[in-house]
């Protein structure tokens, strides 16, 4: 009987230790996915924000080359049409009607003109200011409004965004 050897022992920890593994899968998964789903929702709020900074950038170059030629009443619609068509795939729509949550400001010296939700308030950034020879093209969109963002699933994990917008504003040269 001394010379048996101690399996039953090795089994008995074997199966000791595979709940313990058990346990730790079970606390560590869900850590795991929230930090995934965290991450997902970041790579989608910079990639939806470098979208609007580009429609932004696009919008003041051809309101640079246009600028002298048009009344910025009549740019702006052209501006917003730009805008527009850089944030299509996305989704995204600027429209005039109310509710839309977006709107395109241009600045042209010191005439300024809106085209978009006449209910959202957001007003281009107060500094710099513009010089003659310089244009501002200034893109507001709610997070809401854009199609990839579930504006209320980074909240869960302590973050929210002031004013629950996008306002992005490029200065350019008139040509």
């Amino acid at each position: 009987m001394l010379d048996s050897p101690p399996v039953p022992c090795r089994n008995r920890r074997k199966f000791r230790r595979a709940g313990v593994q058990t346990l730790e899968l079970v606390l560590v998964t869900p850590v795991i996915v929230i930090v995934f789903v965290a991450a997902f929702q970041f790579g989608l709020v910079h990639w939806t924000q470098s979208a609007i900074t580009h429609a932004a950038t696009e919008g003041a170059r051809e309101a640079g080359k246009d600028a002298p030629h048009q009344t910025p009443a009549n740019l702006v619609v052209e501006i917003a049409g730009v805008v527009d068509a850089v944030l299509d795939p996305m989704g995204i729509d600027i429209s005039n009607a109310s509710g839309s949550g977006t709107r395109v400001t241009l600045e042209v010296g010191g005439n300024t003109a809106s085209f978009g939700d006449p209910t959202f308030n957001c007003n281009p950034p107060a500094s710099p200011t513009l010089s003659s020879d310089e244009v501002r093209v200034t893109v507001c969109i709610k997070l809401d409004k854009t199609p990839v963002l579930d504006p209320g699933a980074l909240g869960y994990f302590g973050f929210v965004f002031p004013g629950d917008h996008f306002r992005v504003s490029t200065v350019s040269l008139i040509e």
